[in-house]
């Protein structure tokens, strides 16, 4: 994939997410370490609305070699950042 030369759009948009979001509840158990955390599925919910108020998405490719499972996570910008 293509990288942008420029990141001042894609650099104002994520300080002004990173100005709203919250830290997810921890609202799940973890009977294994008798801890709570915040699933998956509930940050995504807190923080897909204020991705997109500010132009930005996230898109996630997996692989794996056989032995680890690898997640590379792309930001992009609505400017093409």
């Amino acid at each position: 994939m293509l990288k942008s030369e420029s990141i001042k759009s894609i650099a104002k948009a994520l300080s002004d997410f990173q100005a709203e979001v919250k830290n997810p509840a921890n609202s799940a158990d973890n009977p294994f370490f008798k801890s709570k955390y915040a699933p998956l599925n509930e940050i995504l919910n807190d923080v897909r609305p204020l991705l997109a108020k500010n132009g930005l998405s996230i898109l996630q490719f997996p692989s794996g070699d056989g032995q680890n499972i690898i997640v590379t996570t792309t930001l992009l910008h609505e400017s093409g950042e």
